[in-house]
């Protein structure tokens, strides 16, 4: 996996950079990511000033977020949040989907057997 991260009106601190690395990777046992952006930016003229952008390469469509806050921490909990709220809702979208698979083919099974038994 790939993980990018870029800064932007703020200096690059490891610590910083190697935290959100660990949580990039957490996500990625969730999810399989092939490549992650994180952009942290600090805008000095808005109030909440940094804000934090999030783009995780995944099967399918790609996932987007986005954080404001008054810390770089803050705003990336913000972002995770709305990460692991997509995330949850493309696992439920895939268990309902399943779902509806097991009861569709039931009943035409069951509709199946007894068109068959009224012949004989």
């Amino acid at each position: 996996m790939k993980i990018e991260t870029r800064f932007r009106g703020m200096n690059g601190r490891k610590e910083l950079r190697y935290f959100l690395k660990e949580q990039i990777a957490e996500l990625a046992e969730a999810l399989p990511v092939t490549s992650a952006l994180v952009v942290v930016e600090r805008q000095s003229d808005m109030a909440p000033s940094y804000w934090i952008y999030v783009r995780l390469a995944v099967p399918g469509k790609d996932l987007f977020a986005c954080g404001r806050d008054h810390t770089p921490l803050g705003a990336w909990l913000k972002a995770r949040h709305e990460v692991n709220r997509e995330i949850k809702r493309r696992k439920a979208r895939l268990v309902a989907k399943r779902k509806s698979n097991i009861q569709l083919r039931g009943a035409t099974g069951r509709r199946a057997n007894i068109s068959a038994s009224h012949r004989a």
